[in-house]
């Protein structure tokens, strides 16, 4: 996709590539090359940022920006049924989900510097990383037990 906006999401078992472009979500089939789009935030008027997929494709993460006020959403994939996670007044960026299906690692500004949270629908954020420096979530181990920063 040469649409200069385009970002890699998820390479899934499933051979689906993700990738987020202009506030949505797509995926390509890697063996007929089809592409096709998987959200309509469009037709709700959202404008979602760092939009990932679970490991079992059944569910997204994405963030908005409402005013001064950063979001963290859920949906199943193919629902347009939000569920709003957590609000924060400093920024929220980077969504990757666990490999577990249920938890979401995130980055949020703390005091200035971008830490690592993670959360999940049953349990408010927990901050993970105390760097003097920001550190951002890149990717999580397929077995969930290191964060790829």
């Amino acid at each position: 996709v040469e649409d200069g906006s385009s970002i890699l999401r998820h390479w899934s078992k499933n051979k689906q590539i993700y990738y987020e472009s202009k506030s949505e979500l797509y995926a390509v089939d890697t063996d007929s090359g089809e592409s096709k789009k998987i959200t309509d935030f469009a037709a709700k008027s959202i404008t979602a940022q760092s939009i990932s997929i679970s490991p079992d494709e059944q569910n997204l993460a994405f963030t908005t920006i409402d005013g001064n006020q950063y979001n963290l959403w859920t949906m199943k994939t193919g629902e347009q049924t939000t569920k709003k996670l957590f609000t924060a007044e400093s920024e929220i960026r980077n969504t990757v989900w666990h490999p577990d299906n249920r938890r979401i690692f995130f980055n949020q500004a703390v005091d200035g510097i971008f830490q690592i949270f993670v959360t999940d629908a049953a349990a408010p954020p927990r901050q993970i990383s105390t760097a003097e420096r920001d550190v951002f979530v890149l990717n999580v181990s397929s077995d969930g037990t290191k964060v790829l920063s």
